[in-house]
């Protein structure tokens, strides 16, 4: 009967390892399939990590990604808005919620979620750089010339172009 007891305590106590390294297994694989070009099998994984760790940011984050990319982006949404909430400083949800939105053609709220990447990572040039091309979309040529003005002053070359093109006259 002792043995019974030791082998019900060493499985109770191996449970949260179990768990945990099944869920970074599925992380891996959802990483695995991403880049392979595989966002369905993707998105299967990282559901199941997600079921195993639901308050796991980057499970929900690299999920919305996985949607994104498949042009399902209100579903993306929602779990930028996940990954948001369980980590208000994630600057990479921001952004890529940001994005989904510009896709959604719903470009004030694009604008705004690129300046919550910003605010959360002042020198994420990627994100002045797209809220500049946002800005110019919609006709706000001083902002587009601000934004890739310090875009370009953070590395992002193509950011020179733009201005060229659009503010150097």
């Amino acid at each position: 009967m002792k043995i019974l007891h030791i082998t019900c305590i060493v499985f109770i106590i191996s449970l949260p390892t179990y768990a945990q390294r099944t869920f970074e297994q599925l992380m891996d694989l959802g990483y695995a399939k991403y880049e392979n070009d595989d966002c369905m099998g993707a998105i299967d994984a990282y559901t199941k990590a997600i079921a195993l760790a639901p308050k796991n940011e980057e499970a929900h984050y690299l999920r919305g990604v996985c949607k994104s990319i498949l042009e399902k982006n209100k579903e993306a949404i929602l779990d930028f808005n996940e990954a948001i909430k369980l980590n208000p400083l994630y600057a990479e949800a921001y952004f890529e919620k940001a994005f989904s939105l510009y896709i959604l053609e719903q470009h004030k709220e694009a604008i705004f979620f690129y300046t919550k990447a910003i605010e959360a990572e002042p020198d994420y040039g990627e994100a002045y750089l797209n809220r500049g091309s946002v800005r110019h979309n919609n006709e706000d040529l001083s902002g587009a010339c601000e934004d890739w003005t310090k875009a370009e002053s953070l590395g992002m070359n193509i950011a020179y172009d733009l201005l060229r093109d659009n503010c150097m006259q």
